[in-house]
This record gives C-alpha cells, sequence and structure tokens, in this order.
C-alpha cells in the first residue's frame, strides 16, 4: 500500500505545475512561456534517471530502490518550496523529476515481473488509476493552496507526504543495503552491463517502434497539455481554482479508463483501442481552443484523457515484454523516451503558442496524434501482441 501511496504523490507531482505556472509568472514577474522551463527540468530529470534507476531496480530489487527514490524527491520537494528564484527552481525539480523518476515505472516493472501477461493491462491500468487519482487531485488541490495559501507551500506538502511514504516503505521492506567490496570496480562493471542491456533493447525493430510511438505520443499531448492551464488563466479569464478544477478532469478521464479497463480489453483488441484513443483525443483537442464555455471545456479535457490512457496503456504493456529478462531497464528507456519527448514537446509548443497561437498549436496535435494512432495500430498487428 504505502508504494500506490507514493504513485499517488508521484502523479500529482508530474501535473502540479500545470496550474501553478500562472501564478508563478506572475509572483516572479516572468512570461509563462519562459516559466515554463521549471517543468521542462522536471521532466529531464525524470526521463535522464531513467538511465539508472531500471537497471538499478533489476539489480538491488525494485522496492529497494523505489524507497531512495522516495527520500530524494522528499528533500527536493521541501527545497522547492525554500526558493522563489526561476534558475533555483529549475534545479529542484530537476531533482524531483529523478526521484519520482524511480518510482511509477519501477512499480509497472514490478507489476510486469509478478502479473502473467494475458492479466498484464487489467492489473497496469488498475495501478494507473492511483497515478491518475493523483493527476486529478495534483491540480485541483495546487489551485486551491495557491490562491489560499501560496504556490511554495504546495511543495512543503509534497515534502511531507514523501517523507510519510519513505518511512512507510522502509518499515514494510527488507531495508536492504548493497555494500560494495570495491565501489569503482563493481561501478564500471554495472555501467557496462547496463549499457549492453540498453543495446540489446535498442536493436529489436519493435523496440524502437514502440519508443518512436511514445517519444511521438509524450512530444505532442503533453506538449499541448502543459499548456491549457495557461490559455484557461491568461485567455478565457478563469480563475486558478476552477483551473485546477478543469484540468483535474484529464486525471479523471484517465481514472475512468482504468475502472472500466476489462471491460473495454473484453470488446476491444489493442489495435482498436489504440485507433479509438487517438480519435478521442482527435476530436477533444481540436474542439478545445473553439469553446469558450468552462463546462464544455471541462467535459473535452476529460474525453480527452480517456483516450490518452488507452492510447498510453497499450504502449505500456508492449514495452513491458520488448524484453522480458531486464524488465525494469525496459520500463525505464519507455520512461526514458516518455519524459524526454513530454520535454522537447513542452519546449516546441511553448514556441507555437506564443508566437502563433492556440488553435494551430492544438489542431496541429490533433492531427499527428490521430496519424501516430493509425501508424501504431497498424505496427500492432505486424509486431505486437495484438491478440494475444
Amino acid at each position: 500500500m504505502a508504494i500506490y501511496f507514493v504513485a499517488l504523490l508521484a502523479g500529482a507531482n508530474m501535473r502540479v505545475l500545470d496550474i501553478l505556472l500562472p501564478v508563478i509568472s506572475n509572483d516572479l514577474v516572468i512570461s509563462p512561456f519562459i516559466t515554463s522551463k521549471i517543468v521542462i527540468s522536471f521532466t529531464m530529470g525524470y526521463g535522464i534517471s531513467q538511465f539508472f534507476f531500471g537497471a538499478l531496480g533489476d539489480k538491488f530489487g525494485k522496492t529497494n530502490v523505489i524507497k531512495y527514490a522516495v527520500l530524494i524527491s522528499c528533500i527536493s520537494s521541501f527545497i522547492s518550496f525554500y526558493f522563489d528564484n526561476l534558475n533555483h527552481l529549475f534545479v529542484s525539480r530537476f531533482f524531483t523529476g529523478i526521484g519520482v523518476g524511480g518510482i511509477i515505472p519501477l512499480t509497472i516493472a514490478k507489476i510486469g515481473d509478478e502479473t502473467p501477461y494475458k492479466f498484464r493491462q487489467e492489473k497496469i491500468a488498475k495501478f494507473l488509476g492511483i497515478v491518475l487519482l493523483g493527476n486529478f487531485l495534483g491540480p485541483l488541490a495546487s489551485g486551491l493552496i495557491s490562491v489560499l495559501v501560496s504556490w511554495q507551500i504546495v511543495f512543503f506538502f509534497f515534502g511531507i507526504f514523501f517523507l510519510t511514504g519513505f518511512f512507510s516503505i522502509s518499515t514494510n521492506s527488507s531495508n536492504k543495503i548493497v555494500i560494495f567490496d570495491n565501489l569503482f570496480k563493481k561501478s564500471i562493471n554495472f555501467i557496462i552491463v547496463s549499457s549492453t542491456i540498453y543495446k540489446n533493447i535498442l536493436k529489436l525493430k519493435w523496440s524502437k517502434i514502440i519508443l518512436f510511438t511514445v517519444f511521438s505520443e509524450c512530444f505532442l499531448f503533453y506538449g499541448t497539455l502543459t499548456f491549457i492551464g495557461v490559455y484557461l488563466n491568461n485567455v478565457l479569464n478563469i480563475s486558478l481554482i476552477v483551473c485546477g478544477f478543469i484540468v483535474s478532469f484529464f486525471g479523471l478521464g484517465g481514472i475512468f479508463y482504468s475502472v472500466f479497463a476489462k471491460k473495454i480489453l473484453l470488446l476491444l483488441n489493442q489495435k482498436k483501442i489504440v485507433l479509438v484513443g487517438s480519435i478521442l483525443i482527435f476530436i477533444n483537442f481540436t474542439l478545445i481552443p473553439f469553446s469558450s464555455n468552462f463546462i464544455i471545456i471541462t467535459i473535452l479535457i476529460f474525453f480527452a484523457g480517456v483516450g490518452f490512457y488507452m492510447f498510453h496503456n497499450t504502449i505500456q504493456v508492449n514495452s513491458s515484454e520488448m524484453f522480458p529478462s531486464s524488465r525494469g531497464a525496459s520500463l525505464g528507456i519507455h520512461a526514458f523516451f516518455v519524459f524526454i519527448g513530454q520535454s522537447l514537446g513542452i519546449y516546441f509548443f511553448s514556441k507555437v503558442f506564443n508566437l502563433l497561437n492556440y488553435k494551430i498549436g492544438f489542431s496541429f496535435s490533433a492531427i499527428s496524434i490521430l496519424i501516430l494512432g493509425l501508424y501504431f495500430s497498424n505496427r500492432l498487428n505486424k509486431f505486437g501482441l495484438v491478440n494475444k
């Protein structure tokens, strides 16, 4: 249960800045498109951490590594609470990304180790329901707290909750501490072995297709989603509390999918799930910038969330089978491409929204995701475990 609690916190942390960007920008008197670099730093930290967390989890035990990842998240959250300078926040959020990067992928890998493939998509979907509850509560709570108190207090609460999670996991785990007789030599050996595993994964054609797809999906979807709070607050003049409520429905859409995943899997195979998911994203992303009614936008964000997690969960399940003997490394490199795609997507769309407009940005994202869904569903027929 402790791991699920920190997964909830990780999910909340991933989406917390969607709402805090406008208020931090106003407080520091900086454009939100410049402030978005603290979102990029978090995603960079998350992505880079996958090079070592996945392999560390395979070698030393996934629960043990998750525990120390939570401690990193705790310390960096307290540091984020202390700072009110953009450059300092850039660094502290980078290390928060590193810590959070050891929680979700390793838990999914742990599920993969313990669950037969036949039941894995349902089990992973249920776990993602916990993460998505965090996606739902993060923007909702941060919007409220930032208005009633301050945005710094949000990070203080994260620090307290991560600390609670660390002690809870420590109490329930083996507390195994790895001591090296020859630290330098074994570190070099670890790097060599890890590099070989990643090289073997990247040699596989199906792995390349999966990683290209997840990179592109997150580049397009998260690059756009990050600025929905800015769009609602700055363009439609919606209050931060209401913005938090609206954006939280992305997570609620994902929760809806996770709850009904078993029934959906009985009706549709993986190819059809990807197609339906990409069509839902296309329709809802296309309509968002053409609506000024916050109720309609809330509904559109909800169904975009449903569509995204139909698509994304299918990619995750196939990632868990890229290299079964090193599942932690497989899901680690999957997560690396997720967050590098997200980082570059945020940078790209910050330029698009700043220099052009929201309608062009959302439409480009919507059309591209539809094309990507058609491509991946076709590849699933040839390479994936689509009918198994």
